[in-house]
């Protein structure tokens, strides 16, 4: 849409012109770069901010159950909270790849992919345009959201508007999980345009994949003797007090606790770091919102560990089709000698192998959590993949990716060698 109001070759307006700018209203682009099949007609449908996103919450919702890869961090339940907690300031560009049925002239057109980004001014540090995966500090994944059917089809009407249509010199798609379908598909499209690519940062999280029962897993995962001490550590509790595990139940009001998760994890060393979650009022409120929507919908798993009412670890999950996301933990450090978080996450094993629908949980954890490394042996594969879109400068930056990051580890590595928590080997 051009800033008289007129259509720019390949766009028109998408539902009524509030506004004569183009960075205030949807768009929606017709690929044109190769023909559409006959069974579908693919368009690109741009939405800005809070309340253009919130438009497509139906179509979205649908979207999310019946995708190839699962991902609630671009649900409706976490990415709503999150753009109106996080949104201000940041160029969100919201890609919505809607297919109509040529068979159903009447039917609404259905929402087969959804590509969240935010427009940068640069690339480290260089001038150049860029869009990159929308990512704030409680995101732990961007795997977009690809409907299953036709799904090549919907990556093809993607990179034609990126390539045609986006203004952006490179594509950085970032925090993606790198061992599935989606991954597959996106590098399958960068081979098939020839388009310059690069492949980093690499790394693999802990994943949790449930066994027959929740014993044979545990004692899988970890030693007998880690085991014997858990049981040692839980006896001691239960002589203090009524030692209790509790998870919120469907209907239950949520804002206790909610309220408790707050207190308990800003009591500790994310508290005295202004890192926990209530030191901030855009993240509280991120927190609240996104847990409130997915406990309204079944999709809010919290699960505590009492002593005499008190709350000594609690623990939030996210639930997404046949899998989970675990989001938070928190624990009072008054009882650290008793380790209640690990408690709970081993608790948590055994409440994940009573919900046979829940197939896997991302742990979301940093690759060196030491801990939830070794409760939960399986790993999934995160990896950045950054991409022109054509000429000069996103080609030429692209291919001095692996230059760039070979002078950048010969540059730091001296100082990693020189801490004294590093040893050989990490």
């Amino acid at each position: 849409m051009r800033a008289d109001g007129s259509a720019a070759p390949g766009v028109t307006a998408f539902g009524p012109v509030v506004s004569a700018h183009p960075d205030e209203m949807p768009q929606v682009f017709t690929p044109s770069a190769r023909p559409a099949p006959i069974d579908a007609s693919p368009q690109i449908v741009i939405a800005r901010g809070f309340e253009e996103l919130t438009r497509h919450r139906l179509a979205l919702d649908d979207l999310a159950a019946d995708t190839l890869e699962r991902n609630v961090f671009y649900e409706s339940i976490l990415a709503e909270p999150a753009v109106r907690s996080f949104g201000a300031g940041r160029r969100l560009e919201f890609v919505f790849v809607y297919r109509s049925d040529p068979g159903a002239p009447r039917r609404p057109p259905q929402l087969v992919g959804f590509f969240p980004f935010e427009r940068l001014a640069r690339y480290r540090g260089l001038p150049v345009s860029v869009l990159a995966s929308f990512k704030h500090l409680h995101c732990f994944l961007c795997t977009p959201l690809v409907r299953r059917e036709g799904a090549s089809r919907t990556f093809a009407a993607v990179f034609d508007w990126l390539i045609g249509e986006s203004g952006a010199a490179l594509v950085d798609l970032r925090s993606m999980a790198a061992d599935g379908p989606v991954h597959q598909l996106l590098v399958q499209e960068l081979h098939g345009r020839r388009r310059p690519f690069w492949l980093g940062n690499w790394s693999t999280r802990a994943l949790f994949q449930p066994s027959d029962d929740a014993e044979g897993y545990l004692r899988g995962a970890i030693s007998g003797l880690a085991l014997k001490e858990v049981r040692r550590k839980e006896k001691r509790l239960r002589d203090q007090g009524r030692l209790v595990w509790g998870e919120l139940e469907p209907g239950e009001d949520a804002r206790p606790w909610l309220s408790d998760f707050l207190r308990l994890e800003a009591s500790g060393w994310k508290g005295r770091g202004k890192s926990a979650l209530a030191c901030s009022e855009a993240e509280r409120e991120f927190f609240v919102s996104a847990a409130a929507a997915a406990h309204e919908r079944g999709r809010l798993m919290l699960l505590g560990l009492f002593l005499d009412d008190r709350p000594l670890a609690l623990k939030c999950n996210f639930l997404s089709g046949d899998g989970g996301f675990a989001f938070k933990i928190a624990f009072d450090e008054a009882y650290r000698a008793y380790s209640p978080g690990f408690l709970l996450e081993v608790e948590n094993v055994r409440r994940l192998h009573q919900r046979p629908a829940v197939r896997w949980m991302d742990s979301c954890a940093d690759a060196q959590h030491a801990m939830i490394n070794r409760l939960w042996p399986g790993r999934r594969t995160m990896a950045t993949v950054l991409f022109a879109t054509g000429p000069a400068p996103g080609e030429l930056l692209v291919s001095l990716m692996p230059l760039l990051r070979w002078g950048r580890r010969k540059l730091t590595w001296p100082s990693r060698r020189s801490r004294p928590d590093m040893v050989e080997g990490s």
